[in-house]
């Protein structure tokens, strides 16, 4: 009996009981919804340059459904940038996401401000594991210099030393060169997210 009530939710647009799916909405809401996404599609492809209001107003469908199917791209690319919201913090016209540039960049500093404030109180009760920290992460920059350093020696078809640990890379195809890229870039912007 419990696994059959894990697998019954209410639908959050009409509120009858559902088995759960993909769209987390009962079998006759998606099928409303994805009326109102071919109605809307239909009028955007004869109205290209169709304002959110106009939409609304002839296809009779809520804003904030028209807002969401185009930021989950249902109304394609251009519809995306066309159909503004309000920013979650000034209520600025964006097209994307939930905050406008300016509000994101705040957020961003401020969020950036706490951590190094919380990071500081942590090692201050730390100072061991405050070493230990700075110095992984000094392994970690010169491991990955030495990285980008040795993807740019490997069209000179030449060894290089590549690691933390003193590795060796051996020589390399293109195709290896974009596998180790794409491992390795990934670490990267991570380590440099954390830097800021």
């Amino acid at each position: 009996m419990s696994k059959l009530r894990q697998k019954l939710n209410y639908c959050p647009v009409c509120g009858k009981l559902y088995a759960v799916n993909a769209a987390k909405m009962c079998e006759r809401c998606l099928q409303k919804e994805d009326e109102k996404i071919i109605l809307a599609a239909e009028y955007l492809e004869n109205h290209p340059n169709a304002t959110l209001t106009e939409l609304m107003d002839v296809t009779k469908i809520h804003k904030n459904t028209i807002i969401r199917m185009a930021k989950s791209g249902m109304l394609g690319e251009e519809m995306e940038d066309a159909i503004t919201h309000p920013c979650r913090r000034c209520g600025a016209p964006i097209t994307r996401g939930d905050f406008c540039p300016r509000c994101a960049a705040m957020l961003s500093g401020t969020l950036n401000e706490l951590q190094g404030r919380v990071q500081a109180k942590i090692d201050a009760a730390d100072p061991q594991a405050a070493e230990q920290r700075r110095k992984n992460k000094e392994a970690n920059e010169e491991y990955i210099r030495k990285l980008e350093e040795a993807f740019k020696n490997m069209g000179t078809k030449k060894k290089t030393s590549a690691g933390a640990a003193g590795e060796e890379l051996p020589e390399a195809s293109v195709e290896d060169f974009q596998k180790l890229a794409a491992a390795f870039m990934t670490k990267a912007a991570m380590l440099k997210m954390k830097k800021k």
